[in-house]
């Protein structure tokens, strides 16, 4: 006695009574909904946030998310970093655009902390020798060394004059074969300053790069870590710090005019970009689905009164749901806001299968109440069961340890009950307010939907596309095995995005390894240890210690330094020598005459000789040409000799470095090794690319066997798609088992619950297939599709076999011909359109995460009106016969 025992009358009995109490106090009821809608409203606006952290959707109870929280609580710079990213051709550029960026971020306190930038500021500029290799470090201190008579000179006479005596001596020298190397490279130089004088774009000659250059790698790329100021009353915490960032790297002062490129990434700037992604994205959806629904509605229905109730009701609903959400969870997550889509999708089928089957009582003659009662006792039975249904399907994740997609089905399932709850107060109060209308057939749907519910009931042509539909079901069990799940985070964002195109250039940098593994230590004596055993894995490239940044063979270099310390000018000299205009330019004339004789010299070097009449061809046209005017000569000198105190000062700051230990290293290097409290961390280096899934397990299982406290980016995505994969398991097992125990107990007979539940399983067999077909893997963000299906797709299977039951038992004809006949198929292949042009416009997202969710669904929903429309009336016919035989 399936759904007539006495449960079921008691629940269908108070569904009707509360269908009628709000249709005879409509306007109470509708006034009442609309003050809690503005209500909710304005607390929804004013208090429901979103929080784009990942490592939130994962249980802080996990093991591998209790090292990662320990490792952020003892080194918090750490923690939600920006990265800048400062690229040049020049080396000296990008170097000297960081190491402004770096004092930029620090003149904002405010909004900045942490900044740090690895090999830039005072600390390398003073140790830096001290980090190059033996070949790089012998070749700089002999540049230092024979450039050392050079600056001597000029340093004590800092102008035209003193240039012309060093060239000539230079010109002596060339002719007993005693020209310092650097001499050629001088003569390019200073040529390069004469002709940015000639062409009015003056050019200063780069001192520090011709004598002092080299002093560290000749990086072309530079990263500035920073810390921003995070304000979690704003939907976008670190917003005013990024805005800020975002100005100061657009400056054109910055980036020199275009010469160097600055790029935002990290943590922060990814997690910003993505949530506007999936704002737009989600904001998007929602108005389209809406639209769409309305489109499909008005198409289908036909019912001017029937679409506005429906659309109304669907719209206090959404209110209420988001109302539900902000006082149950408070904010929502990257896959949680896709609520508003998953409701419009699913809460407009309420409105369907009520309103439809409201119509269909009308045809038959009913009057207006007579025929809310019999619609309430007619569907109400089924729409309670699929309430339930959806429930689980959305709740299945609640026991797992994935809470992101735990919150969005509260949320879902909630909303839920909301849709059930309007369905049968809201919506028949608008029935009975709006004008009535006369009864009409169904609409322009019909041209559709009849046909091929004609097409449907032909038993030859359903048992032919049933078996076809079995065996491709069956079929799809061998691609089972080769669907695979993407736990990369990186993947659901927006490929396009300038955060998440930077991000993917450092991965492809081996330089910085991005993804690094990490574990703390109590003592220098445990990190050494665990430095060692870590280093002894074949998987491991590298281990990164405080102690690795304490330069070895430092004794030697020192001495070697110390020695250059005695033959450099330790200053340049202030004094004025009062040159005059004319004076300058017979300095000129000296450097052209010397230089034509160190070109012709025969024991210089080819390159050399070059350089130097190069030299001489420009100063002659600058004095043939600008340099006739009266301070042109002077304005040479200053560009000349501007950057030589600057450059004298440095080398010797070089040259006097000291031993470098632990306490003596930088402290924003020091700071992100060793803690205030003693505490050690350490940073393991892969060898393979982790851009490989598979690569980035095995180096994880690696690390683990020395220690399971090991954290960092690589275990956090490893444990977290573990456990998303497992939970999606878990979910869909749970929610399958729940499901068949409910519709068991309220339908009693187990061949119910195998009608209604074989389409789906046929769909599930085929949705996995497609999803190798189609090249799309499971992720964070769609997991919820197969415990959803069965949710979901047992909806129609309710609503088409309680039909067919009450048919069979009213004594009907040909069952499945008759409930194809009836409201109920049309309701379903309505509510299946709207769910799938509903859950595609999660597609239109450029989030990838959102988009592969809303594809999934599309995908999901199409199959299961198929293994619905085609399958499930067979299977009910051969039920529905079965079942008047045992009953006769």
């Amino acid at each position: 006695m399936a759904l007539r025992d006495r449960l079921g009358q008691k629940l269908v009995g108070a569904l009707a009574a509360c269908v009628m109490w709000s249709s005879r106090h409509a306007a109470a009821v509708v006034a009442g909904f609309l003050v809690l809608t503005v209500l909710g409203g304005a607390l929804t606006a004013t208090r429901l946030g979103v929080n784009t952290d990942t490592g939130r959707m994962i249980s802080s109870e996990l093991p591998f998310r209790q090292s990662f929280m320990e490792l952020i609580a003892t080194f918090p710079a750490l923690d939600n970093n920006i990265v800048a990213v400062v690229e040049a051709d020049d080396p000296d550029r990008a170097r000297e655009a960081a190491r402004a960026l770096v004092q930029s971020f620090r003149a904002h306190p405010d909004l900045f902390d942490g900044v740090y930038a690895p090999g830039v500021g005072d600390f390398f500029d003073t140790h830096g020798l001290l980090y190059l290799d033996p070949q790089s470090f012998a070749r700089v201190t002999d540049r230092i060394a024979s450039s050392a008579p050079i600056l001597g000179a000029l340093a004590a006479r800092p102008d035209l004059a003193g240039l012309a005596g060093l060239t000539d001596r230079l010109a002596a020298g060339a002719g007993a074969g005693r020209l310092p190397e650097e001499a050629g490279a001088f003569f390019a130089s200073l040529a390069r300053v004469v002709e940015g004088q000639m062409d009015a774009t003056p050019v200063a000659l780069d001192w520090t790069g011709l004598f002092a250059g080299g002093t560290e790698p000749e990086q072309t790329r530079w990263y500035v870590f920073v810390k921003p100021a995070l304000d979690y009353s704003r939907l976008d915490p670190a917003g005013p710090a990024l805005e800020e960032a975002r100005r100061l790297v657009a400056d054109p002062e910055a980036t020199f005019s275009g010469e160097v490129s600055i790029r935002l990434t990290g943590e922060a700037a990814l997690n910003a970009e993505e949530m506007e992604t999936v704002m737009r994205g989600a904001t998007l959806a929602g108005i389209v689905s809406f639209v769409l629904v309305g489109l499909i509605l008005a198409f289908g229905i036909r019912s001017g009164r029937q679409v506005i109730a429906a659309l109304s009701m669907l719209a206090v609903g959404l209110v209420l749901t988001a109302t539900a959400a902000t006082v149950t969870v408070g904010y929502l997550n990257l896959i949680s806001v896709a609520f508003a889509v998953l409701f419009v999708g699913l809460g407009i089928d309420y409105a369907i299968h009520f309103g439809l089957r409201y119509e269909e009582e009308r045809r038959l003659g009913h009057a207006h109440e007579e025929a809310l009662r019999q619609t309430a006792h007619g569907v109400g039975s089924a729409l309670l069961l699929c309430t339930a249904t959806t429930a689980i399907g959305f709740l299945a994740f609640t026991p797992t340890d994935f809470v992101g997609m735990a919150q969005l089905g509260l949320i879902s399932s909630a909303g839920m009950l909301v849709a059930l709850v309007c369905a049968t107060t809201f919506l028949p109060a608008l029935l009975t307010l709006l004008p009535p209308q006369p009864p009409r057939r169904h609409g322009a749907l019909s041209a559709v939907s009849e046909p091929l519910l004609r097409l449907l009931s032909g038993r030859r042509f359903r048992l032919g596309v049933t078996v076809a539909v079995i065996l491709a079901a069956l079929a799809s069990l061998a691609a089972v095995p080769m669907a695979r799940f993407d736990g990369d985070p990186l993947n659901l964002k927006a490929p396009g995005e300038p955060a998440v195109t930077a991000f993917k250039d450092l991965l492809a940098d081996a330089d910085a390894p991005v993804y690094t593994a990490e574990i703390l230590a109590d003592t220098r004596e445990e990190a050494e240890a665990f430095a060692r055993r870590f280093e002894a894995l074949p998987e491991v490239a590298g281990v990164v210690t405080i102690d690795t940044f304490v330069p070895e063979g430092q004794a030697d270099r020192l001495a070697r330094l110390s020695s250059l310390s005695t033959g450099l000018p330790r200053s340049v000299s202030t004094d004025d020598p009062g040159l005059a205009g004319e004076a300058r330019r017979a300095a000129l004339t000296r450097m052209e005459s010397a230089l034509g004789r160190i070109a012709g010299a025969q024991d210089v070097a080819e390159d050399t000789r070059q350089a130097a009449e190069d030299l001489r061809g420009r100063i002659a046209a600058f004095l043939d040409g600008p340099g006739r005017e009266a301070d042109a000569p002077a304005r040479l000198e200053r560009a000349v000799f501007h950057g030589l105190p600057g450059a004298v000062a440095r080398l010797n700051t070089i040259v006097g470095a000291g031993e470098v230990d632990v306490a003596g290293l930088e402290a924003a290097l020091r700071s992100r090794f060793v803690s205030p409290e003693g505490r050690y961390r350490i940073e393991i280096l892969p060898r393979a690319d982790l851009a490989d899934p598979g690569a980035m397990e095995r180096f994880v299982q690696a690390v683990r066997t020395v220690s399971w406290n090991v954290t960092g980016s690589p275990v956090e995505i490893v444990g977290a798609a573990g456990v998303v994969s497992e939970s999606m398991l878990f979910a869909t097992v749970l929610a399958a088992g729940l499901i068949a125990l409910v519709l068991f107990a309220m339908l009693s007979r187990v061949l119910d619950v195998v009608l209604v539940l074989l389409p789906i399983t046929l769909a599930g067999a085929i949705l996995v297939a497609a999803t190798v077909l189609l090249d799309i893997p499971f992720n964070f963000a769609n997991v919820i599709v197969l415990p959803l299906l069965i949710g979901l797709g047992v909806d129609s299977g309710i609503h088409l076999v309680m039909r067919a039951r009450e048919e069979a038992e009213g004594g009907a004809g040909e069952p499945a011909g008759h409930v194809l006949a009836s409201s109920t198929p049309r309701a379903v292949f309505l509510s299946a359109l709207t769910t799938v042009s509903s859950f595609g416009t999660l597609a239109l997202s450029a989030h990838r995460g959102t988009a592969s969710m809303g594809e999934l669904l599309m995908i999901a929903i199409a199959l299961t009106l198929v293994c619905t429309l085609v399958v499930l009336p067979t299977l009910v016919d051969w039920s529905a016969r079965a079942f008047r035989r045992g009953k006769g």
